[in-house]
């Protein structure tokens, strides 16, 4: 899959900066706009726990003037730049209905937003990909996490170019789980086969599927392989290796959201050490002009 913006940045003014730096940085890196919303509470939902001392709410356009005026001085502080009107969109209601509203209305290719549930909620819409950011370590790899299943590819394809836009190390990453359901369904041979053969020939073929997706993509970079359950893997590996960023798919084998890497890129999301990158399904297979 290949990123393209608009860059949609949702921003909680008690966050810290991190979701807009990257963000920035991601807009300027695909010569893309650069969005930032906010969302308001809906003021017909507020339910004042002592109404007799409590003064006159302040009404939804004071609230919009002063969110405007906020993420302004914000975005200014952190980019440097002034950003314009219509670049800043306030909405109201639930975050991940605001933020869905503002996607759909700048027609948004990426959403940056603090980890979360509302972060896992939008991924699961193919329309977008979404950017958890965290505070990541600077010039650490970029892991690319795979089950080879199909809509796998993109995270690879992806994890690919953002190494090579980042200049940073590049592993392709596979978690051998020996849970019997889901080699069943990853391997259907598996099931079949004696535990210590099926051990081997599981990561075996692991690495050479990975080895060749590396040379698929036509780049350098390092493949690992490592046992157990995937997210915990993943989220263990990324921790060793120091990575900036994981790549990870939202949909798992056959579309069914949430198995595999659906549920898998959920946890991770939820519980990585650094930066964590989401991306649909792609219509049609990833080719190399993906991480040209």
């Amino acid at each position: 899959m290949t990123l393209n913006g608009p860059v949609l940045v949702a921003l909680d003014l008690s966050d810290a900066d991190d979701a807009l730096r990257q963000a920035h940085a991601l807009a300027g890196a695909l010569g893309a706009p650069l969005a930032v919303c906010h969302v308001l509470p809906d003021l017909s939902q507020v339910r004042v726990l002592f109404p007799q001392d409590a003064g006159p709410l302040p009404t939804s356009q004071t609230l919009n003037d002063r969110a405007r005026a906020a993420i302004t001085e914000r975005v200014t502080r952190v980019t440097g730049h002034t950003p314009r009107p219509d670049a800043i969109l306030i909405a109201s209601g639930s975050p991940h209905g605001g933020i869905r509203t503002a996607a759909e209305q700048v027609g948004a290719g990426v959403i940056v937003l603090g980890p979360g549930r509302t972060a896992a909620r939008l991924a699961h819409h193919p329309a977008w990909a979404v950017l958890v950011a965290r505070p990541s370590a600077e010039g650490g790899c970029v892991i690319g996490a795979t089950d080879f299943s199909d809509p796998a590819l993109p995270a690879l394809a992806t994890a690919a170019r953002e190494a090579r836009r980042r200049k940073a190390p590049l592993r392709f990453l596979h978690a051998v789980d020996f849970d019997t359901s889901a080699m069943a369904v990853a391997w259907p041979a598996a099931a079949a086969w004696p535990t210590v053969d099926t051990t081997e020939a599981l990561v075996t073929s692991a690495r050479a599927q990975l080895t060749q997706s590396l040379a698929h993509f036509d780049v350098s970079g390092e493949v690992v392989v490592v046992r157990g359950a995937a997210a915990a893997a993943i989220v263990d590996t990324a921790a060793h290796e120091g990575a900036s960023l994981v790549v990870v798919g939202t949909r798992g084998r056959s579309g069914l959201p949430r198995l595999l890497l659906g549920s898998v890129a959920e946890s991770v999301m939820r519980d990585a050490p650094c930066s964590v990158l989401a991306v649909p399904l792609h219509a049609g297979p990833p080719s190399e002009a993906a991480v040209a």
